[in-house]
């Protein structure tokens, strides 16, 4: 097999990776499996702090991948992930969460800014960058596809033995390990180890975020919609739905519908270029604000509609938002350069869990989404108005 061989096989690797690791098969139930070991405020506590080891880890470690190589980074981070939800699988009381949060956030930046950067350099590679956003459309729906099964079993599976949702997406985490180590690593200038270019990597890397005003400008309007999503995608949509009354297995449908949903329209959108890059730009606060304000005014079915609206804005920031970041990092920098945004991104998550709790304990998860909507107009549409107004590329 030829080395093009090979980096065409890394896009049909990708997604399998996609696959198997949306087989989240807890994703409608896992705060009814945690809920036994803690009280909501100690949950949110718990995923704040341990999201600290993100915040640590996320620029050395998108440095090690852009000179040890980002393929190897990205298989020992799947199979310390999986190892992570098997442990907490077995938990007995909330320490069993610490320890496993804490496993799961070194294992995902290693994988985080890598994975990434090797599909994008391989797109490169075979001068089909500007594909990017398509083929990470095409892989959304193959993790739409996954998600949607996970999440319709992943009630049942709840009901016969409450562990096992969480090993079974131990186990589909290590085979996108395996996966990945049929990939093949593009060619890139890298160097050899030593400290001081790692600490020059680091360096470089991190600066790539502001080398112009438009990838300053851009860079802080995604750490913006990726922060606030973010904590919305991890911590506060099952809360919600949880909140509303919906049951484990209502709350695996809706999971499940949703999921396809916005797949079909990723790929819709991505493949017929639906979207200008400005349009794209307004898109996303413009739904944000509509999914959170509406979200305490619905009950009961009615709040799918919220639910539906800012999940959408979710998992869309990757194949679009991600697509426009790439094209401004060098190919040399560029795990580090994510590493860097999903490092901003872990700090804002870090930063609401603390600064929501109160209204999330007094009035409600309703009431915090409409809080992350006044979050939204005082920070991602004063930078979307920065990015139209002073950037002509948009």
């Amino acid at each position: 097999m030829t080395y093009q061989d090979g980096l065409n096989r890394n896009i049909l690797i990708s997604r399998l990776q996609s696959f198997f690791v949306s087989l989240l098969f807890f994703m409608p139930i896992w705060y009814a499996f945690e809920r036994q070991f803690a009280s909501p405020s100690t949950l949110a506590a718990i995923y704040a702090i341990t999201y600290l080891v993100s915040v640590i880890l996320e620029l050395p470690t998108g440095a090690l991948a852009d000179i040890f190589g980002r393929k190897r980074m990205v298989l020992i981070g799947y199979f310390i992930q999986g190892a992570s939800w098997i442990f907490i699988s077995q938990s007995q009381n909330m320490w069993w969460l610490w320890i496993g949060y804490s496993i799961f956030q070194i294992g995902g930046t290693l994988v985080s800014g890598a994975n990434t950067a090797l599909l994008y350099d391989t797109m490169k590679e075979l001068k089909k960058e500007q594909l990017f956003s398509s083929v990470q459309g095409k892989n959304e729906l193959f993790y739409r596809v996954g998600i949607t099964l996970a999440a319709f079993a992943g009630g049942y599976i709840f009901l016969f033995n409450k562990g096992l949702p969480y090993i079974l997406v131990g186990i589909a985490t290590i085979l996108a390990g395996i996966a990945t180590w049929f990939m093949v690593e593009p060619h890139i200038d890298s160097e050899k180890f030593t400290l001081k270019n790692y600490i020059k990597q680091t360096k470089i890397g991190f600066q790539e975020l502001w080398k112009t005003p438009y990838t300053r400008d851009l860079s802080i309007y995604y750490i913006s919609v990726g922060g606030i999503t973010w904590y919305y995608l991890f911590f506060l949509l099952i809360v919600f739905m949880t909140d509303v009354g919906f049951t484990p297995v209502e709350r695996g449908w809706i999971s499940a519908v949703n999921s396809i949903l916005v797949g079909v329209i990723a790929v819709i959108v991505t493949r017929y270029k639906l979207l200008s890059r400005k349009a794209a730009y307004v898109y996303f606060p413009v739904v944000m604000c509509i999914g959170f304000f509406l979200a305490p005014l619905l009950t009961n079915w009615s709040a799918t509609i919220s639910l539906f609206l800012v999940y959408l804005v979710s998992i869309t920031r990757f194949a679009f938002l991600d697509q426009y970041t790439n094209e401004e990092f060098d190919s040399k920098y560029r795990a580090t350069a994510i590493s860097s945004l999903n490092m901003a991104i872990s700090i804002v998550y870090f930063l609401l869990s603390f600064l929501m709790n109160p209204i999330l304990t007094r009035w409600g998860s309703g009431w915090v989404m409409f809080a992350l909507g006044i979050l939204t107009c005082l920070t991602t549409v004063p930078s979307v108005i920065i990015l139209l107004e002073k950037h002509s590329r948009t």
